[in-house]
């Protein structure tokens, strides 16, 4: 529909609707291609057109019409539940700030979630830090001001898909990713351990404070090795292409 609002509120309602609105019903014929019963088109056929939510496409189609579409929209379902709390919703709708333009000049922001909402509202963490990683991309080479994200407490936040890959390739924009964490098990985890190894591999910086279990300084002391210290120098945040404490 021409007028519908592209926005988050809206997208949970349609992926809310009952699963038969989406497919449809195909009309049903007698002898003779005399149609008994008239179908009715499904929401597949005019959601996937409209640019604002992506044009899913004939795969996504496919998707939603096999069987496995009504586990599908459940899981999406599940996964804006967030979006049901009275206080996020006002925020959203009344916002004038958009990423698109706040990525091109200096700012500070703070996204903040009180701890007993990190269970609930995670999803709406992470879908906020891969808006602002693909903005930040999206802005090219000297396209804005130097960028640090700070993710704290990165276990509660749950598993964010391809943050070792953008902690490498946001460099080329002016971006430093720091993530921190209680210890290497909950890395393990949460990423697994070739993702955890690979957010690693590409940290600039690797801090370590008061350890007090032994799988981490087990895995510190080997990653560490044998350095001998040979001098001090500091070096400012702007600095550190990445960093994981």
């Amino acid at each position: 529909h021409p007028e519908l609002d592209l926005s988050l509120p809206m997208l949970k309602y349609l992926i809310s609707r009952p699963y038969e609105k989406w497919i449809g019903k195909p009309e049903v014929t007698g002898k003779g291609g005399k149609i008994r019963e008239p179908g009715e088109p499904g929401m597949i056929e005019w959601f996937r057109t409209l640019e604002g939510f992506g044009n899913i496409g004939d795969d996504g189609i496919a998707t939603l019409q096999d069987k496995l579409g009504q586990d599908f929209l459940s899981n999406a379902n599940g996964n804006l539940e967030w979006l049901n709390d009275p206080d996020i919703l006002p925020a959203l709708e009344d916002s004038g700030v958009t990423l698109h333009d706040l990525v091109k000049q200096p700012f500070s922001l703070y996204f903040v979630l009180p701890q007993n909402k990190v269970g609930t509202h995670s999803g709406f963490l992470k879908l906020f830090v891969m808006m602002l990683l693909y903005e930040l991309e999206g802005r090219g080479e000297g396209g804005g001001p130097p960028c640090l994200l700070m993710i704290d407490e990165a276990y509660s936040i749950g598993h964010i898909n391809r943050l070792s890959q953008a902690a490498s390739t946001v460099r080329k924009y002016a971006t430093s990713i720091w993530t921190f964490w209680t210890n290497f098990a909950q890395m393990r985890k949460l990423m697994g351990d070739d993702e955890a190894q690979a957010l690693l591999g590409v940290c600039g910086f690797v801090e370590v404070f008061g350890v007090d279990d032994i799988a981490t300084n087990e895995f510190i002391s080997r990653w560490i090795g044998d350095n001998p210290i040979t001098g001090q120098r500091y070096i400012s945040p702007s600095q550190l292409p990445g960093l994981v404490c």
